[in-house]
């Protein structure tokens, strides 16, 4: 009988644990929403999805190319695009027309949109937008916008981190515009229970002489016309994505210039497509 069978097995080593993959399931999420819980439901999904696949980024192939392929999926296909909002007079215009202005008090702005007596109403767009054909509580509000930031981030990571190429960099410039299309439409809403001071001021129904905010995307138009898509659906949200941006940027009215010409120049760069904020004090 063999009396060093200890010294052998420890030449052998420890037991070599196997590592232990978490399943992704990645049919969590749903194909369609037609709810703001749906809605949730898939944003909150995606989610932990992301963050089980980033933490088993050593032991699962493909981890980047299949978050990103997520995100994509759910901003191309599951979350519906916020439609174009209404054009709309500013406020004291409508108040001047409310009081039968004259054209000289109005400044060219007779007959432009089309709007009621309320002057302190919020362009809302028609009931048929899935984002506003229901009221919204603050909490859904609060929620929405911190999934869409998280999910936001996670894609950035992704995409940053793998090679690009002609046929994702399209959809890598579209998924963002998408998600910022939603985070816009989702903060100009009032909150049935708690509005916030932030959502009102942004979307211009605080109360005294405020106007919307809002940010051009005049570049996307010029660098996506160009670009290589490969989807029908990435095709037809760039045209909805220049649509509900052209309205939004239709809410504004042009600088105020405190000097001779620098009103032309604020218009020569806006001409040019220069991306930014705007807002009417």
């Amino acid at each position: 009988m063999r009396r060093d069978l200890d010294a052998v097995l420890a030449l052998a080593g420890g037991e070599v644990v196997p590592p232990i993959v978490r399943p992704v399931r990645l049919t969590l999420v749903a194909d369609s929403v037609s709810d703001y819980d749906g809605a949730l439901a898939v944003l909150r999904h995606a989610a932990q999805l992301c963050t089980v696949i980033s933490h088993q980024a050593g032991r699962m192939r493909n981890s980047y190319a299949l978050r990103a392929s997520l995100l994509e999926h759910i901003a191309a296909r599951v979350l519906p695009l916020p439609l174009p909002l209404p054009p709309r007079r500013p406020k004291h215009v409508a108040a001047a027309l409310a009081q039968g202005g004259d054209d000289e008090a109005l400044g060219g702005w007779r007959g432009v949109g089309e709007w009621d007596s309320d002057v302190d109403a919020a362009a809302e767009p028609a009931c048929d937008c899935f984002w506003w054909r229901r009221g919204m509580r603050a909490a859904t509000q609060l929620e929405l916008l911190r999934l869409l930031s998280l999910l936001s981030r996670h894609y950035a990571t992704v995409v940053l981190s793998m090679n690009p190429t002609v046929l994702s960099d399209a959809s890598r410039i579209l998924t963002f515009a998408s998600f910022a299309a939603l985070a816009d439409a989702v903060v100009r809403r009032t909150a049935s229970d708690c509005p916030s001071a932030f959502s009102l001021q942004y979307s211009g129904a605080a109360t005294g002489p405020s106007e919307p905010y809002a940010f051009t995307v005049d570049r996307l138009r010029d660098e996506s016309a160009t670009m290589r898509l490969h989807d029908e659906s990435l095709l037809a949200n760039r045209t909805r994505l220049l649509d509900y941006f052209a309205s939004t940027k239709a809410l504004l009215l042009p600088p105020i210039a405190d000097e001779a010409g620098a009103g032309s120049e604020a218009a020569e760069s806006d001409a040019d497509g220069d991306d930014g904020m705007w807002a009417v004090a």
